[in-house]
């Protein structure tokens, strides 16, 4: 079944576009788009996302053209394409702000608020990436489930202070995360090495650190992640 996804999904692609029936061509281009891009093959993801947003009314406002703008607005991040990624996540907040909110919305709120601040920080705009973490926070709280959005929003402020030489308030919003352990641990065991190794390595960069202290919390971060066999956490040290 899983074979025949893509000639099928094809399939049905052309023939709505032989009928001209818009709303079975953005099903099919959607169902493309969103298999290449879990595939990470941006330029056929960007393809279908487009093809979809076509036949999306210019001035329709709904949460599947949002969701259609959030999807290029992402991996032209990843591409490293920044104005048009950025266009694209205001968009799609511009729909968002017109719709009632629900839970799958306030997720999207802070996936593009999340993403406007990487490429922020990708840009060196450090202050407005500071600001639209800010705001991936507040929609985080909003959420049902968002706790750990919220711990990975703080998180990557702090990263931002970090690059911004503010050490004493990347390390605070770090250690504001460790009390948080067990709430966190379950769902993202290797985090908790992760954080050890931010505080670790801010410390470090700091020039206000002993070399003993800095030593064991980096030594502590790496066992945990060797122990959990995170290759990907493993490759940050």
């Amino acid at each position: 079944m899983y074979d025949d996804y893509i000639p099928l999904n094809r399939e049905n692609l052309l023939l709505a576009e032989a009928l001209k029936d818009s709303v079975a061509i953005t099903i099919a281009a959607s169902n493309l788009g969103s298999y290449y891009r879990y595939t990470q093959q941006n330029d056929s993801a960007y393809y279908f996302y487009s093809k979809e947003l076509e036949f999306h009314g210019k001035n329709e406002v709904s949460e599947k053209k949002a969701n259609a703008l959030l999807y290029t607005a992402d991996v032209q991040q990843i591409e490293k394409i920044y104005t048009g990624a950025e266009e694209d996540a205001i968009k799609a907040l511009a729909i968002l702000n017109r719709l009632p909110k629900t839970e799958y919305r306030l997720d999207m709120y802070w996936s593009l608020y999340n993403l406007l601040a990487i490429i922020s920080a990708e840009l060196q705009n450090y202050d407005k990436s500071i600001d639209y973490y800010n705001e991936s926070i507040l929609y985080a709280k909003q959420m049902q489930n968002g706790f750990m959005y919220e711990v990975y929003s703080i998180n990557n402020k702090a990263d931002v202070y970090r690059k911004m030489a503010k050490y004493a308030e990347a390390i605070a919003l770090y250690e504001e995360l460790l009390p948080l352990k067990s709430k966190y641990e379950e769902e993202d065991p290797t985090f908790y090495a992760v954080l050890i190794n931010n505080i670790s390595k801010t410390k470090f960069q700091s020039n206000n650190y002993t070399f003993e202290e800095v030593e064991n919390q980096y030594k502590r971060a790496y066992q945990i992640a060797k122990k959990l066999d995170d290759e990907i956490t493993l490759m940050s040290f």
